[in-house]
């Protein structure tokens, strides 16, 4: 039996994404020293809930450097192919939560409009941590390195959307300030000031705490997908294929008909949408596989990343 080594020549990105933690931890700390009054307690905001609202996403910014350098030190040759997968798929990610997050800030976006580009950036998140999850498992057939792939992506593309988040605040902040414009005229410049902060910073440890934990459910899911649907013939892809844009549209339907209920009635409809649109986009990137490689021309199975072995 003969053993081949799997090809890795992709980009990890672990010290890029270093120093992007880096960078994103300085400018945290310049925004709170800038704007002083953000540790200050206000009329919303008691003096420990604000002292909490500031270390808690400097302690995750340092988690995620953290991560980095445990990747830099002790990451073996093995997980090369997974935390290249999830670099490629956390940078496109990255460049496309950027582009919603410039039309959330600077583009006068009806309501209906708004809510599409924010529930579509969170749609694309879902695609690309299964997707990141699947690739990795058709490639080197193992769970762990789905689940470690789409974590990666997370911390990749969460790194450089904070970082561009507070390059934001600090280089536009009278134009943060007019978004906030009825806590300017209840709380003053000053204070609307610290409020953009303080909203940056929460909307920062959010972001930091959920996109790994959101990555690895379905990371994890995008690699069981793989593992159950990678034989299916390309019939049997498309049948599931149009089930699946079924589901997503059955799914996108109840949100939108929740939207119209009275607050106390959504939580079926809403559970019902989230879980409908989760379950079609965890399985979108297994399916594209299997019509792309059916199984009498299948993509390689999965490879170890061992040196050649001959056995008699």
């Amino acid at each position: 039996m003969i053993t081949h080594r799997v090809r890795d020549t992709g980009l990890t990105l672990v010290r890029e994404t270093l120093l992007c933690v880096m960078l994103m931890l300085g400018a945290m700390l310049l925004a709170v020293l800038r704007y002083s009054a953000s540790l200050q307690a206000d009329g919303r905001m008691n003096a420990f809930t604000t002292a909490g609202g500031t270390l808690a996403p400097l302690c995750g910014a340092l988690a995620y450097g953290g991560v980095c350098l445990w990747l830099l030190r002790r990451a073996s040759p093995a997980t090369h192919p997974a935390l290249s997968q999830g670099a490629l798929l956390g940078v496109v990610l990255g460049l496309a939560a950027i582009v919603s997050h410039s039309l959330e800030v600077f583009a006068t976006l009806s309501p209906p409009l708004g809510a599409v580009v924010g529930v579509g950036m969170w749609g694309v998140r879902f695609v690309s941590f299964a997707a990141a999850g699947s690739a990795t498992y058709r490639r080197v057939g193992s769970l762990g390195q789905a689940a470690l792939s789409s974590v990666w992506c997370a911390v990749v593309s969460t790194s450089v959307l904070v970082l561009y988040g507070f390059i934001i605040v600090l280089g536009f902040m009278p134009h943060m300030q007019s978004m906030l414009a009825e806590a300017d005229a209840q709380y003053g410049p000053t204070i609307s000031q610290a409020f953009v902060i303080q909203n940056t910073l929460s909307s920062a440890l959010t972001h930091l705490l959920l996109a790994p934990a959101i990555a690895l459910l379905f990371g994890v899911a995008g690699g069981i997908a793989c593992a159950l649907l990678r034989s299916i013939g390309r019939f049997g892809a498309l049948l599931l294929g149009c089930c699946g844009l079924g589901l997503l549209a059955a799914g996108l339907t109840a949100l939108q008909y929740a939207s119209s209920l009275e607050r106390p009635q959504r939580s079926p409809f809403i559970l019902f949408g989230l879980t409908a649109i989760g379950g079609a986009l965890t399985v979108a990137h297994p399916l594209w596989s299997a019509i792309r490689y059916p199984v009498k021309n299948n993509a390689p199975q999965p490879q170890t990343l061992d040196k050649p072995t001959h056995s008699r």
